[in-house]
């Protein structure tokens, strides 16, 4: 109780100082603000294998439409990075990034990453970024390649691209 009275007299007493003399004692100040980058990523649906038939080794691929649902919050840059593929993969073309997306050969909406693996990136973007996206995956056979059923174990690990 005593304090509200305080702070009470405090105002009413800051009322009756003349305007110059507050003026006076105000100065002007610099203020920097760091935010902390942040970020969450869910893999939320990914193909648990792929299978290959004859008539895939004849064609040369197999595509899988939406192979992954991932699921990002992010205030910052990301880095999608795909881990060297197994026998029988030469490559994989990534679709459902988005146009803004960079790797070392992202063309619009494909990009390839070969069978040593590669990455894909995002830029930050103003304030967090919550996305949505639903990749579709092409993967390019070996020559070699036999009919099977290989699993899709390890694919892919997202993080900030920012430390």
């Amino acid at each position: 109780m005593k304090r509200k009275i305080l702070l009470i007299f405090l105002f009413l007493a800051s009322l009756f100082i003349p305007h110059e003399s507050r003026a006076a004692a105000s100065a002007p100040m610099q203020v920097s603000v760091q935010v902390k980058a942040h970020m969450e990523a869910r893999i939320e649906r990914l193909a648990p294998e792929v299978i290959v038939t004859a008539a895939d080794i004849a064609n040369g691929y197999v595509e899988i439409g939406a192979a992954i649902r991932l699921e990002i919050r992010t205030n910052t840059g990301y880095i999608c990075d795909f881990p060297p593929l197994p026998v029988p993969f030469e490559g994989i073309i990534v679709t459902g990034m988005g146009p803004t997306g960079m790797g070392p050969s992202g063309m619009g909406n494909e990009f390839y990453i070969d069978k040593n693996g590669g990455f894909i990136t995002r830029e930050p973007e103003e304030g967090i970024e919550a996305r949505t996206y639903l990749l579709g995956l092409k993967f390019v056979l070996a020559e070699n390649a036999v009919p099977g059923t290989y699993p899709l174990t390890d694919l892919l690990h997202v993080s900030p691209s920012v430390p």
